[in-house]
């Protein structure tokens, strides 16, 4: 993966440079800013790469690659703010500000520290993973499909937390796994390791606390009690509270966009007064945007930008099924103690996952989402990997006759081993493809409809979206910016001017800069390059002499901002 070409990269590697400097916790300064110290050389060799954030004709040139080399360490340390990652836990970070300190001591050059963070991001979380399965009893082969997903593989060669959540997540599962049949001497002695894998993963997303229930399974070792069960569900949740207070006085500002309104007591206040419509609210997420949630966790890597082959994500479901199946029909792990146990706490580890789930839509709406908005938004497919780990727990057991699980144990390994060659085939050209190869595929469905108009009475009033630049260039016009598109098939632009034009063209563009700011998945491919020709006894066009309007059904008519003053008038203020 290119350099800081995973979501959000940048401020996790600001994050690191933080606590390898040895601030650990990041402090908020005024109202608007939080973050920490960090040497300006972690941003000097970012730049070479910013371009290529959601451009999918932008690629790696060897001048970046010598460009950041070059970069030297200055000693010179700066504030920055990176509010979204200074409020995670520095022990998910360990691994790479260790690399990061040790590296910079020995006067390695920049981009190689952060190559280093990568790598001990990559070898920490692999580690962990690996003893997770290793440790696994039940949900085995599940369990490595999550983690052979191209999303959980890009996550880990990358610095961020998600990688540590995940590997921690595997591990504790695991371990869970693993003590369910350990009838070994005091088996209880290894709860804390399974609480301290718990606490690590609810301090990183507080929702996560939720999935603590999966330590209930663990009743049906008779060497452990109930009350130890419940101890480390307190613990962890005494821990994730006291963190989270810690955040809310010392490091959290609120989510602010200019034209958005966010407010956590009047979206608390909305949702008290209108319940009915707060489901309807969580009902709309999930039925437009589920599907956009299991891309993004299966193979939407890099800036979400860069999705996996559409036969892959059939592929990779199919196998996740099959896999799931296999484990039911293949455990080994002891039965419950009666009925009631054996129906009643899978079934709550399964409401857990749920509830974690709709957790995680509530706290983005209330912290990240327009007052009384229809759906929520700033939700990202990665948030419900480590749920798809904590099912693993849920796998029931089914008793078969031994030959079949002989078959089943013989047949299985080989079809995930073949999967998995597969997957790591297609991630590294898909890879190569989007950020080395100047004759890149497109992504699917990457021609917009557009029409031509010159009935300026039919423009909206609505405004939305954002022009970005205009370019015209002997008869040739071209126009970069986005709109309020979904989309949808039913979707289009209009360019709308007095000229006559030929040749019309669009292509989706990704937008994750528009997502990031606006908190809504469904903008990602809501940027648009138009080109067309003007015909040459016409005579110049200028940027006043046309608009650009979009239709979708999701977001109704808009004239994208930007559009000439001639089509403008008196209009709505833009989104």
């Amino acid at each position: 993966m290119s350099p800081f070409q995973s979501a959000d990269e940048l401020n996790h590697y600001l994050r690191v440079g933080q606590i390898a400097h040895g601030q650990f916790m990041g402090h908020r300064v005024g109202e608007t800013e939080s973050g920490g110290d960090v040497e300006r050389s972690f941003l000097d060799i970012y730049r070479p790469f910013h371009r290529l954030m959601t451009k999918y004709d932008e690629k790696v040139h060897r001048e970046d690659i010598i460009t950041a080399g070059l970069v030297n360490n200055n000693g010179i340390y700066q504030f920055q703010s990176f509010p979204n990652t200074a409020i995670y836990s520095p022990l998910l970070y360990a691994p790479s500000a260790i690399a990061v300190f040790l590296t910079t001591k020995l006067e390695v050059k920049p981009l190689y520290v952060f190559y280093s963070a990568r790598v001990a991001t990559a070898i920490v979380s692999a580690l962990i993973s690996f003893f997770g399965l290793l440790l696994a009893r039940k949900g085995r082969y599940y369990l490595f499909v999550i983690l052979m997903l191209p999303m959980v593989l890009s996550l880990y060669s990358a610095v961020n937390q998600d990688a540590m959540v995940i590997a921690l997540s595997a591990f504790g599962i695991g371990l869970i796994s693993f003590l369910t049949g350990d009838e070994g001497k005091s088996p209880s002695k290894k709860l804390p390791a399974v609480s301290a894998a718990l606490i690590l993963v609810a301090m990183a997303r507080p929702p996560y606390l939720l999935l603590t229930a999966a330590v209930l399974s663990l009743v049906k070792n008779k060497s452990i009690r109930f009350i130890a069960c419940a101890a480390v569900m307190a613990l962890t949740a005494i821990a994730s509270i006291i963190w989270v207070i810690y955040l809310k006085k010392s490091v959290w500002i609120p989510f602010f966009v200019p034209g958005m309104h966010v407010s956590i007591g009047e979206q608390i206040s909305f949702i008290v007064h209108n319940p009915l419509q707060f489901i309807k609210v969580i009902l709309n997420t999930i039925i437009h945007q589920g599907n956009i949630y299991l891309h993004q966790g299966i193979g939407d890597i890099g800036w979400l930008d860069t999705p996996m082959p559409d036969w892959y994500f059939c592929l990779t479901l199919y196998m996740a099924v099959i896999a799931a199946v296999a484990d039911i029909f293949s455990g080994t792990t002891p039965s419950y103690r009666n009925k009631i146990e054996s129906i009643g706490i899978p079934l709550a580890v399964c409401a857990s996952v749920v509830l974690t789930f709709l957790a995680i839509l509530t706290t983005q709406y209330l912290n990240y989402t327009p007052v009384g908005a229809d759906e929520v938004i700033g939700v990202q497919g990665r948030y419900m990997i480590p749920l798809a780990i904590f099912l693993a727990v849920a796998v029931p057991h089914v008793s078969i006759p031994n030959r079949v699980r002989d078959v089943v144990g013989a047949t299985i390994p080989l079809a995930l081993f073949a999967w998995a060659i597969v997957t790591a085939s297609v991630l590294s050209w898909t890879i190569i493809d989007r950020y080395y190869l100047e004759t890149a595929s497109r992504p699917p469905d990457f021609h917009i409809h557009i029409a031509a108009s010159s009935d300026f009475a039919s423009v909206p009033r609505k405004v939305g979206g954002h022009i970005d630049n205009v370019t015209v260039q002997d008869n040739h016009i071209a126009i970069t910016g986005w709109a309020l598109r979904s989309g949808s098939g039913n979707s289009e632009l209009v360019l709308v001017t007095r000229y006559q034009l030929q040749d019309l063209e669009a292509r989706k563009m990704s937008r994750i800069d528009v997502v990031n700011v606006l908190k809504d998945q469904k903008l990602q491919w809501s940027g648009f390059h138009v080109t067309g020709t003007i015909a040459p006894e016409e005579g110049n066009l200028t940027a006043d002499d046309f608009c650009l309007v979009s239709k979708d059904p999701e977001y109704g008519d808009t004239l994208v901002d930007g559009s000439g003053a001639a089509c403008r008038g008196d209009m709505a203020s833009p989104r």
